[in-house]
């Protein structure tokens, strides 16, 4: 399929701007942007932490806190501070967040 030229966009341009997307998906992608690595949960900890979040969001709805997701890593004995940098680095800043970008929206 034939690409369309802009007039004015000169070859350098095009390269430049093909140098910006991702090859899977036509998302622009930053020079230092890394995708970060898996949550370093065992899988049935992420199930866990998905029903323990879905639990809050049906009684609270999302305040744009990490409520439930604290809650949770409280009663499980997970550390806090790395936990919600983890989940935040992949861009879950609230509990809806987390269920949407960190683990999967369901179904």
């Amino acid at each position: 399929m034939a690409r369309a030229t802009v007039t004015g966009m000169t070859s350098f341009d095009d390269a430049l701007l093909r140098s910006f997307l991702r090859s899977d998906e036509d998302e622009y992608l930053s020079d230092d942007e890394v995708r970060p690595a898996p949550l370093a949960l065992a899988p049935g900890q992420q199930a866990s932490l998905a029903r323990a979040i879905d639990v809050g969001l049906s009684e609270h709805g999302c305040d744009t806190t990490l409520r439930a997701a604290q809650a949770w890593a409280r009663r499980e004995k997970v550390p806090w501070a790395p936990l919600r940098e983890a989940l935040e680095d992949r861009g879950g800043f609230c509990d809806c967040e987390v269920v949407t970008n960190v683990l999967g929206s369901p179904g």
